[in-house]
């Protein structure tokens, strides 16, 4: 009986002991496991720190490289010089990213990938300063060419200056002799015009009363006028001087106080005279074929209520004073 509590005793105990040796290679393995992953890690971590340094010091060298070639495509353009200027301060904002990158995030890959952008912006910003140097340089270049035009055109214009004085002198002068040639063409033409005018040889003004007969007989009181007959005969002209063809009489018969008789609706109305140059108002006109001859011709006008005093008669011909009367009423 104690031989088999022994045996069931021993048994237990080579048990435990098996479970304890398997329990300890089991946390020997989990310890090797965890160790290769700490020192995997740890390794990680030595090769992250190593590539971050790395990264450090190639942004350092890029930044300041990409500052001294800045830096000598400054000129003494101030456009340029302000681009530059904008240009660094670009660098530097996406140094200090990289930098926060590289610091304490530890995103190598976001940082590479931000050094590789600002190296691409700086070769974008060479490439402008670049193109704007040309373009200035042509600038300068064209401004030179414009400048010779210029001058050269400052030179034509002094000599087109002297022209034009000269021109403009003579032609002063010809508008001096424009106008008094002008002034003398006027001159004659009055002249000619004058010459011209168709004389009257006679001229009559007869105060008539109409009866109921149909018949006129002379009057001289002013109640008792209807009609005023206003007779004229034109004078013959030599024919250089006046061509046949028609010709119009302009009648004015003029009151006692100054004043034109006749009105708009009986065919009255305004002449300018020719020696004068006055507005002269006139009766009736009376037109005439003339044919160098002595012709009679004769206006009937039926005046309103007249008033007893001096009346003028006159009749103009191309605006000059052909011929002169006057009656007189009781």
């Amino acid at each position: 009986m104690a031989t088999r509590n022994q045996q069931r005793l021993n048994h237990q105990l080579l048990i435990a002991a098996v479970v304890a040796i398997l329990v300890l290679l089991v946390l020997n393995v989990f310890l090797l496991v965890n160790k290769y992953r700490q020192d995997q890690t740890i390794h990680m971590q030595k090769v992250d720190l190593d590539e971050a340094t790395r990264l450090k010091a190639e942004l350092e060298r890029q930044y300041f490289e990409s500052l001294a070639e800045l830096e000598e495509l400054r000129g003494t353009n101030e456009e340029l010089n302000a681009l530059i200027e904008q240009q660094k301060h670009e660098l530097f904002r996406h140094k200090r990213k990289i930098e926060e990158l590289l610091g304490a995030k530890r995103d190598l890959i976001g940082a590479r990938k931000e050094m590789d952008h600002m190296r691409a912006q700086l070769k974008k910003y060479k490439a402008e300063i670049e193109k704007l140097q040309r373009q200035n340089e042509q600038l300068v270049q064209k401004n030179k060419q414009l400048e010779q035009t210029a001058n050269q055109l400052r030179e034509t214009v002094a000599q087109q200056q002297a022209t034009v004085s000269e021109v403009q002198s003579i032609k002063k002068k010809l508008e001096e002799e424009k106008r008094r040639f002008e002034a003398e063409k006027q001159r004659l033409m009055r002249q000619v015009t004058r010459a011209s005018v168709i004389m009257l040889k006679r001229l009559s003004v007869s105060p008539l009363k109409m009866r109921k007969s149909g018949r006129t007989v002379m009057r001289k009181r002013a109640k008792d006028v209807d009609l005023l007959k206003v007779c004229f005969t034109t004078a013959s002209l030599d024919p250089s001087l006046v061509r046949p063809g028609p010709e119009r009489f302009y009648v004015r018969i003029v009151s006692p106080i100054g004043e034109t008789l006749g009105s708009d609706d009986e065919g009255s109305g305004v002449i300018r005279r020719a020696d004068t140059n006055e507005e002269v108002r006139f009766t009736q006109a009376v037109d005439y074929q003339y044919e160098n001859d002595e012709a009679e011709l004769c206006l009937l006008y039926e005046p309103p209520a007249l008033t007893p005093g001096i009346y003028t008669v006159e009749v103009y011909n191309k605006g000059y004073l052909a011929g002169e009367t006057e009656f007189s009423l009781k």
